[in-house]
């Protein structure tokens, strides 16, 4: 299988390590080859660890501004502001990671202004229109389809609710049912957090057998494909999990947990009562 772009290896434990074969061709006719295997700790079965960021950096990075008051948000605005300006250089995925670091979170700060940016420029953009918000009316939400922004760079990508849920309010994940395959689909996923899929590896005797990345992970979906009712299960709870165990990685548990029809098979394995 040739791969549609970069992917996890993925492999069935079950079958032994990672095995390549490299082979070489000279124009004098020369060939040669050389049998790579995958090391693994003898000691734990663990392979070594992944690398982080095997693609290189995020292309857009998540911030957060957190305060008691509407004019606490403002002073936050203007700081990120001049965090931006001292680190212009900086590719956007590290300022957020920076900006993460200097000012973490805290409980006691009710509101929070979050924005997606994929540049220094985007978010600046992006601050100088909540700033400007903010001073206009400090009770209206943004990010919401009641109040679109008109800014392009905002719209879907700056939020603020003046009476936030996260206090009082719950987290469920849902997980849809059949219907819901893509192209591709995980493949990405697998490419920017290798870590979650190694994690995966290390409980699964058969990870590649799940996600079947020869079946879904290619630029289009063969039409045989859809008379496959097992492969259509499979792939999809596999894709759900990856998702789900992503989403935690972040620190993010849910209170409530809902499937539907296919999705109810997703919920099952959340629950870790299917492990075989």
């Amino acid at each position: 299988m040739l791969p549609a772009g970069p992917q996890y290896w993925l492999r069935n434990r079950a079958d032994g390590p990672r095995r390549v074969l490299v082979s070489g061709v000279s124009v004098d006719g020369s060939c040669s080859h050389a049998l790579l295997e995958s090391f693994i700790d003898k000691s734990t079965e663990v392979p070594v660890t992944t690398v982080d960021r095997p693609l290189g950096p995020f292309s857009e990075g998540l911030f957060a501004l957190e305060a008691t008051t509407p004019q606490g948000l403002q002073e936050k605005i203007a700081a990120l502001k001049n965090f931006i300006r001292q680190r212009a250089d900086q590719p956007v995925d590290r300022l957020a990671a920076e900006w993460l670091t200097a000012v973490p979170p805290l409980p006691q700060n009710q509101l929070c202004l979050a924005l997606v940016a994929g540049s220094a420029q985007e978010l600046t953009a992006q601050l100088e229109y909540a700033a400007s918000a903010l001073a206009d009316n400090p009770d209206r939400s943004l990010g919401t389809n009641a109040h679109p922004a008109p800014l392009p760079a905002a719209r879907d990508r700056v939020f603020y609710n003046p009476q936030p849920l996260a206090a009082d309010g719950k987290v469920a994940f849902v997980f849809p049912g059949s219907g819901n395959h893509f192209a591709g689909m995980g493949r990405e996923l697998s490419a920017q957090w290798p870590g979650i899929f190694a994690r995966q590896d290390r409980h699964s005797e058969f990870l590649a057998a799940q996600y079947q990345p020869e079946q879904f992970w290619q630029q289009q979906l063969h039409e045989s494909i859809f008379d496959d009712h097992n492969a259509l299960v499979i792939s999809h709870v596999a894709l759900c999990t990856a998702i789900s165990d992503l989403v935690r990685s972040f620190g993010i548990e849910p209170q409530a947990i809902s499937g539907y029809s296919l999705g109810e098979s997703r919920v099952v394995c959340f629950r870790q009562l299917a492990r075989s």
